[in-house]
C-alpha cells in the first residue's frame, strides 16, 4: 500500500492479458492497478484501468471484486469533486452488498466511510452511517477509508465544541494504522489532529505533531499533508499571505 511504484511495476504487465477469461482475476488485476494510480494522485487513469472491464453484468462479478471496484472509482470521483457520481457508485454497491452479505459484512466497512465523506462534504450528518459499523471499520477497512471514518467522526465531533472527543477518534485511528504499519494512513490524521490542536488555540502542540508528520515525507504517504498543515500553522500565526503562496507553489 506504501509503495506504489513497486506495485505499478508488478501489475501493469499484467493488463496485457486482461480481459483473460477469468473475470475474478481480470477485475482483481484492474483494482489493483486503478488504486495504484488512485493513492498516486491520478484518479482519472484509475477511472480508465476499470474501463477494462465495463462491460461485465454485476451479476457476473465477484461480491469482493464488485466492492473494491466501486470503493477505486467512487474514491476517484470523489478526487475529481464529482460528489453525485462518487456517491451513486459507493451506494450502489453497497445495496448490493448488503443483501447478499448483510449489514454488518466487511463490505459496508469498505464503503460507507465514502459515503460518510460525501455526506460531511454535503453538510450531512455520517453518524448513521460510521458509528453501527466501528467494530468492522476497525478490523477490515482499507487505510483509506480508516483515516476517513475517523477524520469525519472528528471533525463533525470538532465543530460541536467536543475537541477531546475529537482528539480521542483521531488517536484510536492513529494508533490502529501504526500498529499495522499503514503510514498512508497515518498522514491524514496527524494533519487533523494539527487541525485539532490549533482549533484549541494549542500551537505547541500543533508545531510537535508537525515535526512527526515531516517524518514521515520520506515516504509517499505523506503527499501533500504537510504543505497543508504548515499552511494552517502560518494562518494561526496571523501570516495568510504566506500560506496561500506556500499551498500554491
Amino acid at each position: 500500500a506504501d509503495n506504489i511504484d513497486r506495485s505499478i511495476a508488478i501489475v501493469e504487465p499484467l493488463l496485457r492479458e486482461v480481459p483473460c477469461g477469468d473475470i475474478w482475476v481480470d477485475g482483481l488485476v484492474c483494482n489493483i492497478l486503478s488504486y495504484c494510480h488512485l493513492a498516486d494522485s491520478r484518479p482519472q487513469q484509475a477511472l480508465e484501468v476499470q474501463q477494462r472491464v465495463s462491460g461485465v453484468s454485476v451479476a457476473n462479478r465477484n461480491l469482493f471484486v464488485t466492492v473494491y471496484r466501486a470503493f477505486v472509482m467512487a474514491q476517484s470521483y470523489l478526487r475529481q469533486g464529482n460528489l453525485a457520481e462518487a456517491e451513486r457508485q459507493a451506494a450502489r454497491a453497497l445495496r448490493y452488498a448488503e443483501r447478499h452479505a448483510g449489514e454488518n459484512a466487511s463490505s459496508g466497512a469498505t464503503l460507507a466511510p465514502i459515503l460518510a465523506e460525501i455526506a460531511w462534504e454535503k453538510g450531512e450528518q455520517a453518524q448513521s452511517l460510521l458509528v453501527p459499523r466501528l467494530e468492522t471499520i476497525d478490523s477490515f477497512c482499507p487505510p483509506d477509508g480508516l483515516s476517513r471514518t475517523y477524520i469525519v467522526l472528528a471533525r463533525q465531533a470538532r465543530e460541536t465544541g467536543r475537541l477531546a472527543e475529537a482528539e480521542s477518534l483521531l488517536l484510536h485511528a492513529e494508533g490502529l494504522a501504526a500498529q499495522r504499519g499503514w503510514l498512508r494512513a497515518q498522514a491524514p490524521l496527524l494533519a487533523e489532529r494539527i487541525a485539532v490542536a490549533l482549533h484549541a488555540g494549542d500551537k505547541l502542540a500543533a508545531e510537535a505533531l508537525l515535526l512527526r508528520l515531516q517524518i514521515l515525507s520520506q515516504t509517499e504517504a505523506a503527499g501533500g499533508y504537510i504543505a497543508l498543515s504548515q499552511s494552517r500553522l502560518l494562518i494561526a500565526a496571523g501570516e495568510p499571505l504566506a500560506a496561500a503562496r506556500l499551498l500554491d507553489t
